[in-house]
């Protein structure tokens, strides 16, 4: 059970909901209970009331008249629009990426893929890390390439398509997710060789590539409402 300390108190509930619906730990249309998280986090109601506002406004739960608050449901419609977002600002980045990097950028990405591969060297398959994996080297790396724009309102917005993004992702099986984050890692190693080798067609080749893979699985489950 997650227990969590006296400060900010807010922020915790918060990053403890969030990894739990994107880990699907809770399930979309999951009815929210306020007390009943109060009491297992040991908190009073105003944490997660306040929590639950700013899920809210990142469109991760949502307010039904005179029901409650329920976790926001994906489909496949929703998760195509972000993919065409997502798609939008990656073809965007790219050129933009390889003019403005510099060789302390190249540095940087390549030791975030170094310590993701670390990680996924010594993972097992059963009790991987998934939900890490995905925030902090994956989601981190592609927030790192778009932060090379320099454009602060892109990066923010593209942060947040990544998020819902990854709640889709979640759907992949226990035993298939070392595996899917292996194909991650190699599809970054590319992204980045194309990166340094200042090839802006390439990286966006490569970009969609890997945006595509990803996506493929997720939309097909999607189609047959697994999470309809």
């Amino acid at each position: 059970m997650d227990r969590i300390q006296y400060y900010n108190l807010t922020d915790q509930v918060y990053g403890i909901l969030k990894r739990r619906i994107i880990g699907r730990e809770i399930q979309s249309n999951k009815r929210l209970d306020v007390n009943g998280m109060a009491a297992e986090l040991g908190v009073s109601r105003m944490p997660v009331v306040e929590a639950l506002a700013r899920l809210e406004n990142d469109g991760f739960v949502e307010r039904r008249n005179r029901v409650g608050t329920f976790v926001a449901p994906v489909n496949a419609k929703l998760f195509e629009e972000w993919l065409d977002m997502r798609t939008m600002i990656e073809d965007w980045a790219a050129p933009r990426a390889v003019a403005t990097a510099s060789v302390d950028d190249f540095s940087r990405l390549k030791h975030l893929l170094e310590t993701g591969a670390h990680m996924l060297a010594h993972a097992d398959a059963m009790n991987f890390d998934f939900y890490t994996f995905i925030e902090t080297y994956d989601t981190g790396f592609h927030k790192a390439l778009i932060a090379l724009t320099g454009n602060n309102q892109i990066v923010e917005a593209f942060g947040a398509i990544h998020t819902h993004a990854r709640v889709g992702r979640s759907m992949i099986k226990q035993i298939d997710q070392l595996s899917a984050s292996m194909r991650s890692q190699d599809w970054h190693e590319r992204i980045l060789n194309a990166l340094t080798r200042r090839n802006a067609k390439l990286l966006t080749q490569e970009m969609r590539a890997h945006r595509e893979e990803s996506a493929s699985t997720t939309l097909a489950m999607l189609k047959q409402g697994a999470l309809a």
